[in-house]
């Protein structure tokens, strides 16, 4: 081979390798390896947790206790009581405001008519977006699909809750890798101008997440009284203020009357329930220092 040949032999080399490195890895290229790997599995795991809490709810249903542990599986199983209220939103924002928590109301993100969301318009925070995996096409179907029966009807209650323990812990170590690939994907510059990017299971979407809208801007252009009037308050925040006796009970409770509840069956380890008591309070904390420093 002569020199020029081999010159000629190692350009076109080189010229295969900066293909390779200029290729640029969309979010449909991070997700179609772990589609099979990691989101196949979680998912089908998902649903047999799905069907022991259905079998437990069952077994659990006559027992009168609101929290029940199970010490041998470190489970925790609970009746949760969610009721559904009709709220004068104008009254308990006016009480609010009358008691110097006017910080604690919002604008709603959802349900806003068209005239509030054109008025609002200017007012809204910087979006974000979220990634939005469409797998709902035959092909995925089949691979989601489970091969066998997970039956459990026969089983007794501490093998059942003891398999639930280990999904729960397999899938919490899953969702924290989905979360952080979502992010990843949410960040690529393909998906982010043509909106959705295609694989060989289905698609991969991009959406937009109203994080709401600057209230010091709305009240100072609008008024209070807009805000009294279109706001919804925050009701775990009033919780708070109901417990240290700044508001009344009886005050909110005029405001606000139950015309429904329902019963939600929860099964959980005792670990992620201490984990979400801690971010709940954390979380609220939160929002109850930044009201008062507003």
């Amino acid at each position: 081979m002569t020199i020029e040949k081999q010159l000629s032999f190692f350009d076109e080399l080189e010229g295969e390798s900066l293909k390779k490195e200029s290729k640029i890895l969309t979010a449909a290229d991070m997700f179609q390896p772990y589609f099979l790997s990691t989101y196949v599995p979680m998912k089908q795991t998902d649903k047999r947790m799905e069907t022991i809490k259905t079998e437990m709810k069952g077994r659990l249903e006559d027992d009168s206790r609101k929290r029940i542990e199970f010490n041998k599986t470190d489970i925790v199983a609970k009746w949760r009581v969610v009721p559904k209220y009709e709220t004068d939103y104008v009254g308990l924002n006016e009480l609010l405001y009358d008691h110097g928590l006017f910080q604690l109301i919002s604008m709603p993100t959802r349900g806003l008519s068209e005239e509030l969301k054109e008025d609002l318009e200017a007012f809204k925070l910087p979006i974000e977006y979220y990634v939005v995996p469409n797998v709902n096409n035959k092909k995925a179907k089949e691979k989601l699909k489970e091969k066998e029966e997970f039956q459990i009807e026969q089983a007794d209650s501490d093998s059942i809750l003891l398999l639930f323990n280990r999904y729960y812990n397999i899938n919490k170590e899953r969702e924290e890798d989905y979360e952080q690939l979502k992010k990843k994907m949410a960040r690529c510059s393909v998906l982010k101008n043509k909106k959705k990017l295609t694989f060989d299971y289905g698609s991969i979407g991009l959406r937009e997440k109203n994080k709401g809208y600057d209230i010091d801007n709305i009240i100072e252009f609008f008024g209070i009284e807009y805000l009294l009037a279109n706001g919804k308050p925050d009701m775990q925040a009033i919780e708070y203020f109901m417990d240290k006796n700044i508001i009344k009970r009886k005050e909110v409770a005029k405001f606000r009357t139950e015309i429904d509840r329902r019963l939600d069956f929860v099964l959980m380890t005792k670990e992620s329930e201490e984990k979400q008591n801690e971010i709940y309070q954390k979380k609220l904390k939160r929002r109850i220092r930044l009201s008062m420093e507003s």
